[in-house]
């Protein structure tokens, strides 16, 4: 497993929140990435619900480094991984 230093990847995970349906699988899977735990409070990434309606708010921390791990495993196209420089 990588430790150490941020690394600069060549990718960048793109955000469309509006395909979000609150499921976590990203938080998760980011957060067994980092800690080795399924904890949602310790990935890189938030999913946040809007003002109790179904519409979720998807951001990336700054510690984000764009592995891309989240986009693989989000199935509703909410996160994509994209090479980084394009929207």
């Amino acid at each position: 497993m990588w430790r150490g230093a941020m690394r600069t990847s060549k990718f960048q995970v793109q955000v469309h929140a509006e395909n979000c349906v609150g499921c976590l699988v990203c938080q998760v899977r980011c957060s067994l990435r980092f800690t080795r735990s399924f904890n949602p409070l310790e990935s890189r990434l938030v999913v946040q619900r809007v003002d109790g309606q179904r519409i979720f708010d998807v951001s990336l921390t700054p510690e984000c480094d764009h592995c891309g791990l989240c986009a693989r495993d989000c199935v509703y196209g909410a996160l994509v991984l994209g090479k980084r420089g394009e929207s």
